[in-house]
């Protein structure tokens, strides 16, 4: 029998207590420093007016003109449809 030179990476077993912490560092405390509207509203219509004032306020230059909203959100949609192909 060959012994293989390749030496297998052995996994690290983590207490519980590990396990949470490594959750929160990764997932919850980056989710502290995100923006959060003042509401929530769960109007369908409602979300296309939130949609057009966080563009406006994040990125004013795509809403100076409508060739130019409609540029950026051509881009908006083919990254979205690269992601989910």
């Amino acid at each position: 029998m060959r012994m293989s030179n390749v030496i297998k990476e052995r996994k690290l077993s983590q207490s519980a207590s590990c396990k949470i912490d490594t959750v929160v560092q990764q997932l919850f405390l980056p989710m502290l420093q995100m923006t959060t509207p003042s509401h929530t509203s769960f109007q369908p219509e409602d979300s296309d007016d939130a949609l057009m004032r966080q563009i406006s306020q994040e990125k004013p230059e795509a809403v100076k003109t409508e060739e130019i909203f409609v540029e950026y959100m051509v881009e908006l949609y083919r990254k979205f449809q690269v992601r989910n192909v």
